[in-house]
């Protein structure tokens, strides 16, 4: 509102004069046919929409390159279930109901996003020819999506740590927050993660990882561990050598060659993107800096030592030459 108001001014007005026939076909027409697909189907389930903030709807423009018409979740449709196995059953009954839009399709459950986002997404022609985007997910991932990754910890009583990706996560975010002054620095980091678009790439042994779209292989080594980053001397994507600085494309496989004795290069902050990688570089910098300084007060202190010998030695001399 106070930064862009003329956007905002804009974005208010589209949604204004559409929100109110949306939220009537929706009503009437949308989800009464899909209630009605789910009870032949046997399916228990709770259908809600919520309105699309102003702030991410512009956003949406931008980042995928629309106008504003072309914003169909204006309200979108979310249908809540309680097994992961009937999300999907869902998705094939609304795919089935109504047509589905070419393209408009994520798997956010079986690639969650990097904050552990999860839903199955779909966007499908319903009645009278309107376009409607529907998130299908279970009450645990809603509870996450609506709160939080904390609320993990409120919706199930007892969480094994040490097993638990969310944990995963936080503790490298945690670890990436150690050691820096710069908390607006940090913050900015992992906003950046949080809301970037994924890349989705592979490790020689065919697990899969997701990472921020622009992500490059020293952020993948140090994904997948500080030792790994730091002695990273070059990669192979594809089977192929590439630069440190290639950006990461959905679907390729990472090979990182490591040697003891390479370091990490102050070059690589110019094109990492992941906080983890950026902290890392950072503190091995920081440390390397340390160390240079002790070399450097040690180095002053022996020349100090052997000056005061000499002068020592020097005023020895003269007092024996009676010269005090």
């Amino acid at each position: 509102m106070h930064l862009y108001p003329k956007e905002y001014e804009r974005v208010k007005e589209f949604v204004r004069e559409r929100r109110a026939k949306l939220e009537e076909y929706l009503k009437r027409h949308f989800i009464p046919k899909l209630k009605e697909a789910l009870k032949r189907a046997n399916i228990q389930a709770e259908i809600t929409y919520r309105p699309k903030h102003l702030f991410g709807i512009w956003q949406k423009t931008i980042r995928k390159g629309i106008s504003l018409e072309d914003v169909h979740d204006i309200l979108g449709v979310t249908v809540i279930v309680n097994t992961v196995e009937e999300c999907y059953l869902v998705l094939g009954i609304i795919q089935n109901t109504f047509t589905p839009v070419p393209g408009k399709f994520d798997d956010y459950i079986s690639l969650p996003k990097p904050n552990l986002y999860q839903s199955l997404h779909t966007a499908v022609i319903g009645p009278k020819g309107r376009v409607v985007e529907v998130q299908i997910r279970t009450w645990e991932m809603h509870e996450r999506a609506e709160k939080g990754i904390a609320a993990h910890w409120a919706y199930k009583e007892s969480v094994n740590l040490k097993d638990n990706s969310i944990y995963g996560w936080l503790k490298e975010l945690v670890e990436s927050l150690k050691g820096s002054k710069d908390a607006q620095e940090v913050l900015e980091n992992i906003k950046l993660e949080l809301f970037s678009e994924e890349v989705f790439v592979f490790t020689p042994k065919g697990d899969l990882l997701v990472l921020p779209k622009g992500a490059t292989p020293v952020d993948f080594a140090y994904h997948i561990h500080t030792d790994i980053g730091n002695h990273c001397a070059g990669a192979k994507v594809n089977g192929r050598i590439v630069p440190l600085d290639y950006r990461l494309q959905n679907g390729d496989q990472v090979e990182i060659i490591t040697n003891p004795n390479k370091k990490p290069n102050p070059e690589w902050l110019k094109f990492v993107v992941t906080s983890k990688a950026k902290s890392k570089i950072k503190a091995y910098l920081k440390e390397l800096e340390r160390e240079r300084q002790i070399q450097e007060g040690r180095a002053f202190r022996e020349l100090s030592k052997k000056a005061e010998h000499r002068q020592a030695g020097a005023f020895g001399k003269d007092k024996k030459a009676g010269g005090y």
